[in-house]
């Protein structure tokens, strides 16, 4: 569903946010005499773009690398750092606090962000952050090894189950699941936080059972998993999707998509969001969205899970306000939400 209220709650009380804002995008650079200045000329003016991306070797980073590649060559004279986070939560705490420009972000986070769920890892309306685009989705995916015995969620139950690193995406997806469930971490014989490569490492052990992860599908870490011991995907069955509600959509990993796995598996997706900070001018962020649009073969070939990235999704299921360079861009270009 398109996020549609967000101008009623500007209306409602937001006014200032919004305002400030714009302020803080600057003036238009002049054109040298006798020449039109482009939006990439106008968004240039030798600034500098931090992109907050996630941990090495990571989605993020991978589509990290893609962004600074795209824009620093279609941006003239637009440098671009990358830096290694902990993931969606760590980056929308940065922007807020306008410690980066560009980032990405789950679309629950987003929300929760936005709704200043300190449960979630924030301390207050993060209103200072802006979507720029929808990305790829993220489908959950709890892995374990047959030797486990786990076929349903509620065999986790004894069990030693990593659930992510602390306050990243991963681990409120995983939280989310398991209080749909009626499962709490309480209920695990060990409730283990380590980085996803790990976490696969002490299954190949035979010391961990099983292990949460929101990415994309036929990812090379669980392909590599399920050559190396037999393993199972755990479906999470329609009925607890549906008491996780929006952003989560009930979806399917096929069969197929990784080694051994003969059926289909019930699951849930939520997607992926690129942000900005609110104070990032609007003709900067009109010519990222553009040099991204024009390369966007390029961005999807940067990972196998943002396979999915097309402008025609760029607007959906958007949860927070577009930045306004980003919505001049999509008006012009016939999307609007």
């Amino acid at each position: 569903m398109m996020w549609t209220g967000w101008k009623a709650a500007v209306m409602a009380g937001t006014v200032a946010l919004f305002i400030g804002s714009a302020a803080l995008g600057g003036s238009e650079p002049a054109a040298p005499s006798g020449q039109v200045a482009t939006d990439a000329d106008k968004a240039s003016n030798k600034e500098h773009l931090v992109v907050l991306t996630g941990r090495s070797g990571g989605v993020y980073a991978a589509l990290g690398d893609a962004v600074s590649r795209i824009v620093t060559r279609e941006i003239p004279g637009l440098t671009v750092s990358e830096e290694a986070t902990q993931g969606s939560i760590d980056n929308l705490n940065r922007l807020q606090h306008e410690q980066g420009d560009l980032a990405f972000a789950l679309s629950d986070s987003l929300i929760q962000a936005w709704q200043g769920d300190r449960d979630a890892g924030f301390p207050e309306n993060f209103y200072r952050i802006r979507v720029v685009a929808t990305l790829h989705p993220n489908y959950l995916q709890l892995v374990a090894t047959q030797a486990s015995g786990i076929r349903s969620i509620s065999d986790l139950r004894g069990k030693r189950v990593a659930i992510g690193m602390p306050n990243s995406g991963v681990e409120r997806n995983a939280l989310d699941v398991l209080n749909a469930a009626g499962i709490y971490d309480e209920s695990f014989a060990q409730t283990v936080h380590l980085p996803f490569a790990d976490a696969l490492d002490e299954m190949r052990k035979g010391k961990l059972d099983a292990v949460f992860q929101s990415t994309g599908l036929g990812v090379a870490p669980i392909e590599q998993l399920a050559h190396d011991v037999p393993v199972t995907l755990v479906p999470l069955t329609p009925d607890v999707v549906a008491k996780l509600g929006a952003p989560y959509q009930p979806s399917i990993i096929p069969a197929g998509t990784y080694p051994g796995q003969t059926t289909a598996v019930a699951t849930a997706a939520i997607p992926n969001m690129l942000v900005a900070r609110a104070g990032l001018s609007d003709d900067m962020v009109y010519a990222l969205v553009g040099a991204l649009q024009k390369e966007l073969p390029e961005l999807a070939a940067a990972h196998p899970a943002a396979h999915g990235v097309t402008l025609e999704a760029a607007l959906q299921a958007v949860p927070v306000p577009l930045h306004p360079g980003a919505e001049r861009f999509y008006r012009e270009h016939g999307l609007e939400d």
